[in-house]
């Protein structure tokens, strides 16, 4: 069933292709980390090409920054509460 309101989801859980295009595209201009997860759950994308970019979250954004903030131990060094 078709939407009433732009960009509202349709009963399978899809947008409208404008709106899906749009938002695939933000998302893929984002975070290491965010990037890879969206390759690999909401496109077409090759094996290869999601291995790459998971590969880059441990060096790049804010995959790097949490991995940084780790003591040897592998325990957190950030803030809590």
């Amino acid at each position: 069933m078709k939407p009433s309101g732009a960009g509202e989801a349709f009963e399978d859980g899809g947008v409208e292709p404008e709106v899906e295009a749009g938002l695939l595209q933000w998302l893929l201009e984002g975070d290491p980390a965010i990037r890879w997860r969206v390759l690999r759950d909401l496109t077409d994308a090759s094996d290869e090409e999601v291995i790459r970019e998971r590969a880059r979250v441990a060096n790049e954004g804010w995959g790097a920054r949490l991995l940084a903030a780790q003591d040897p131990n592998g325990h957190s060094l950030l803030p809590t509460g």
